[in-house]
């Protein structure tokens, strides 16, 4: 199970714990920007059972790496939180400009920028926005955050069986 942009404690904690009993995953990927307050986290995070916990640019607790790479299904997934492409305030102004042309464009060239480095099945955190693009082997896992961002895409991703299955909320 992969929960992006959780942004902790600005989230519905007690809905992330229903969710993931609910799923019943073998492990929770935080993929960055999990904790924004220290306050609460490891009892929250422990709840959560097995956990990897992807280094995000507004987390205020160190992750366990920067970008994960696991096999499922006979596929590589190669896991991180995105903010490694550009400035985040060049990444808004971009993002605010391109939508208005089409909502999807910023994630695809999100998806784009980070294909052209990696390898794998690509998982992408940090836009807050949830898109799937086959062609590109890459997906923007949404937010589980009650944060306003430029995309407010709450939801989750399953990957079993080498699918990815998109859960909004």
């Amino acid at each position: 199970m992969v929960i992006s942009d959780l942004h902790y404690p600005y989230c519905d904690v007690d809905e992330v714990r229903r969710i993931v009993k609910e799923e019943s995953p073998e492990t929770v990927i935080l993929l960055g920007d999990a904790v924004e307050e220290v306050k609460g986290f490891h009892d929250f995070k422990s709840s959560l059972g097995n956990v990897v916990h992807v280094n995000g640019d507004e987390d205020v607790i160190k992750g366990d790496d920067d970008v994960v790479s696991l096999f499922n299904g006979g596929k590589k997934f190669t896991m991180l939180h995105g903010h490694q492409l550009m400035n985040e305030e060049g990444e808004k102004w971009l993002a605010k400009i391109l939508m208005k042309v089409n909502r999807e464009i910023p994630p695809f060239l999100f998806c784009l920028g980070f294909r052209v480095k990696m390898s794998g099945f690509l998982v992408l955190g940090h836009s807050h926005a949830m898109s799937y693009f086959p062609s590109l082997q890459c997906v923007n896992a949404g937010t589980m955050s009650l944060k306003s961002n430029l995309y407010n895409d709450r939801g989750y991703l399953l990957i079993r069986k080498g699918k990815v299955n998109m859960k909004r909320i």
